[in-house]
């Protein structure tokens, strides 16, 4: 029952985004709106799915709002953004940090050791996924910049499917993450040297981002080869729900923020 109505609160917090990112759009509809929107109402959809996927999914959604909106809240003290900064932090308590831990021992997620470390990579991967896949459908609505769109597009699935994989506990996800990694470095040197100042700075920027959490997937495991790990059970989850805690510090920073823009 209590799981029930922190899904409730959780899908209601994602409606709310929906709508508001809804109410922002101007004149016509395109397809970086319609991502816009779907996100956050297919993220109130999966709340109560049962599939480690969609639940890994859903946080991701939760912090891209917290992250990028914050930031903007934070930097150029907007008012709105700071309200869904806020409603991506609520997004995320009600989801909880035990509900998370039992939903990956319910599909059998249950690696020797570092669970927490796979569980918060894959999140990470699948958010930067989603950052491609909305910049990739930007960029192949433009006729300049497709063929870039159509590489983010394909980092973007293989960022998926290495998360996916990762989490049914296949090393090919790791392996894939590792080759999506190496494709977006060797594009990000290309678009670097490639004489275009700002887009082709931004463009590398944006492909270096997503090699970091394809390469994070194989990082638990360097890691154990570095320090064996003698323990056979699941790493134990944590007492203090961090994530929440981070979520919440963004989100009163960014309020601060935009209440003392708005007082000047």
């Amino acid at each position: 029952m209590k799981a029930r109505i922190r899904a409730s609160v959780a899908s209601l917090a994602f409606l709310a985004l929906a709508a508001f990112h809804a109410c922002n759009v101007q004149y016509e509809w395109r397809g970086t709106d319609a991502l816009f929107v779907a996100c956050p109402a297919l993220a109130a959809l999966a709340c109560h799915s049962r599939w480690l996927g969609a639940h890994v999914a859903v946080r991701a959604v939760a912090w891209l709002h917290v992250v990028l909106a914050g930031f903007v809240a934070i930097i150029a003290g907007r008012a709105e953004a700071a309200g869904v900064t806020l409603l991506g932090a609520l997004a995320l308590a009600a989801l909880g940090r035990e509900a998370h831990e039992s939903r990956a021992s319910a599909a059998g997620f249950e690696p020797v050791a570092y669970r927490g470390a796979f569980l918060a990579a894959t999140t990470a991967t699948i958010a930067v996924a989603m950052i491609q896949g909305l910049f990739a459908v930007a960029m192949l609505q433009s006729t300049i910049d497709r063929a870039e769109g159509v590489v983010s597009l394909v980092i973007a699935s293989g960022l998926i499917t290495s998360a996916l994989l990762v989490l049914r506990m296949r090393a090919a996800g790791v392996v894939l993450g590792v080759v999506v990694a190496a494709v977006a470095i060797a594009g990000a040197c290309f678009e670097a040297r490639s004489g275009r100042e700002i887009a082709g700075a931004v463009q590398a920027v944006l492909w270096t981002s997503a090699a970091i959490p394809a390469l994070a997937l194989a990082a638990p495991i360097a890691w154990s080869r570095l320090r064996p790990v003698r323990a056979v059970a699941a790493s134990a989850p944590s007492r203090l729900p961090w994530s929440s805690v981070l979520a919440m510090a963004i989100a009163l920073h960014a309020c601060a923020s935009a209440l003392t823009r708005a007082s000047f």
